[in-house]
This record gives structure tokens, sequence and C-alpha cells, in this order.
């Protein structure tokens, strides 16, 4: 197994088991509470372990070679699962949504802010420190299945902090003046955190959408790839070159057609090898991950899709 991939594995399990922890705190303390927003909380971290032991399985899946069902290999799976996890993230929000919205309609929610404060300083603390730290194995690894662990765990620590804010302003308020407004502050706070929590997973959704399809990856990762072979082909005896690139997960494959002149020349099959070889290695100090499959043709024809 790689380095990389067992890095990957290893956070993955370490989310696991850190979703479990939070799940039964904050079944425990909606509870004791009565709080919407921490049951809220409790449900998305449960659904979360489901997605995080299939995120899981396509890891060690990813890590595979090509087989007779798999011809490309399994990496495939991973923009699928990302796309169905940030897909889970905004219908959770939504869900929360109209709770909340239903919450303020019938008067609010009335919860021991007190108790609350506990669990969604716990809650947020421990969720922002394991962010962090899987953020830090995310780059560590390149790792987009850790990345969108990531998202996860930020939407979840955000909707913490934001149960804690509000009661911390449910308990300044609940013996003052203002005190009828306690019951809405529980259904208001969830309004705000799930709506400002929308934008992370849309972005992962567009961007794993995008691999699916077939897009080609943002301009300015063709530009600098462009670069690279210009400079690696400016010794070579072609015409032109033309290349195209497709993502899928953590793979990236690149194929490249060398459009060769007159006046290109060789004896032996090995020097195409060697060709190959100095532009992959070229490449590949860009990108690591890059699979290149590298074509000598002479009619420019046939570096056209047919």
């Amino acid at each position: 197994m790689r380095e990389s991939a067992r890095i990957e594995q290893n956070a993955l399990k370490f989310s696991m088991v850190s979703i479990i922890f939070f799940v039964l705190l904050a079944f425990v303390f909606s509870f004791i509470t009565g709080s919407d927003s921490i049951l809220f909380d409790g449900i998305y971290s449960l659904i979360s372990l489901v997605i995080a032991i299939l995120t899981l399985k396509v890891s060690r899946l990813a890590e595979l070679p090509d087989d007779e069902r798999f011809h490309f290999g399994y990496t495939r799976l991973e923009p699928v699962l990302n796309v169905s996890k940030s897909l889970f993230i905004l219908i959770s929000c939504v869900y929360a949504l109209v709770i909340a919205v239903k919450s303020l309609y019938e008067g609010g929610n009335q919860v021991d802010a007190g108790f609350a404060v506990i669990y969604s300083a716990v809650a947020a603390g421990g969720g922002f420190i394991i962010s962090f730290y899987l953020r830090y194995k995310a780059k560590k690894s390149s790792s987009g299945l850790l990345k969108v662990e990531v998202v996860e765990w930020m939407v979840d620590s955000f909707l913490s902090l934001g149960i804690l804010l509000g009661f911390i302003i449910a308990l300044l308020i609940e013996n003052s003046k203002w005190s009828h407004f306690t019951p809405y502050v529980d259904p208001i706070l969830l309004i705000v955190i799930t709506a400002l929590s929308l934008t992370a997973p849309i972005k992962v959704l567009i961007e794993n959408l995008q691999e699916i399809i077939g897009m080609a990856p943002p301009e300015s990762v063709v530009a600098k790839i462009e670069g690279l072979m210009d400079e690696v082909t400016s010794g070579l005896s072609l015409n032109d070159y033309e290349f195209r690139i497709i993502k899928h997960g953590r793979d990236t494959f690149m194929l490249v057609h060398l459009i060769v002149s007159d006046d290109f020349h060789f004896n032996e099959v090995s020097e195409l090898d060697q060709i190959r070889n100095s532009m992959e290695k070229k490449i590949r100090s860009y990108n690591p991950e890059i699979s290149m499959e590298i074509l000598f043709i002479k009619d420019k024809s046939w570096a056209k899709l047919r």
C-alpha cells in the first residue's frame, strides 16, 4: 500500500471513531436540553458515520489495480462518492432550515441553555481540532476524499459554534426584559448557521460533477502543463503536439500526441521510450499523480477524437 493511501485510510478511521463519540454526545444532550439544533447536529453526525464507512471502502477500492470489470481502476468511484456526500450535506442543511422555520412559526423552542452551552463548547472545539487534523492529513496525502471529509467536519463544527454563541446569548437574556425572545434563539440560530454552511458543499458538488462528466481541469492547470510541454518538446523535431487531460478522483490521465516532422528519425523503439520517460518526468515534477499515454504520429488527423 502506498504511504499516501495508508495516511488517508488511517485518517478516515480516526474520523469514524470521532463521529461515533459526537453522535452519542449529541443525542444525550438533545434529550437533556430539548434542543432541535443539537438533535439535528446528532442526526447529521449519524448519517456522516454511514458515509464515512462508505468513504473508507472507496478509499480501499481506489488503491486496487484495474481488473476485468474496471479497466481503468476504481478511482472513478471517488467523484461519485463526493457528489453523494455534498448532496447529503445540502439536503441536511435544507432539512434544518425547514425545521427551524417550522419552530419559529410555532413560537420557538424553550431549551435548557446551560447544558446546551456545555454541549456546543465541546462539540465546536473538538470538531475544529479534528477538522484541522484531517486537513493536515489531506494535504499530506493529496486525498480528495479527505478534503470532502474536512468540509463535513467544518460544516458540523460551525453548526456547533453557532449553537454555542446562540445559547450564550440565551443565557444572558433569559433573566432580562428580553427574556420573551429566548425561545426564538434556537431556531434563528439554526437558520443562520445552515444558510452560511451551504457554500462549501455546493463548491464540492460542482467540482466533482465536472470530474464525472469529463470536463478538463481549470485553465490555470492546463496552461501550466502546456508550458512544461513546450519546454520538454523544444529539442524534438515536431510539427506540433496536442494533449488532453481528464481527472477522476486521485488519478489524472493525460493523452499526448506528438506530431513528428519529416526530420524526426529513430533507430530503435527504446529511443522513443527515452523521450516518453523524460516527458513523464517533467510533467510529474508538477503533479506526481499524472498517468501519461504518449503517442508518436505523422498525420495530425490521428490526434482528433473519432
